[in-house]
């Protein structure tokens, strides 16, 4: 019994880190992504001129 109870809680536990850190990854990578876009685009904005 006690041992299931452990078990259980680590996996809640690591439910619980894994939402943060896709959420923190989400963010991140959007935020990445935009700066990245913002760089191709100037990029082919001087490749125009």
């Amino acid at each position: 019994m006690n041992k299931k109870e452990e078990r259980r809680g680590k996996r809640e536990k690591g439910k619980r880190k894994n939402v943060a850190l896709s959420e923190f990854l989400g963010f991140h990578m959007s935020a990445y992504s935009r700066r990245k876009e913002e760089e191709g685009r100037r990029k082919r904005e001087k490749g125009k001129m």
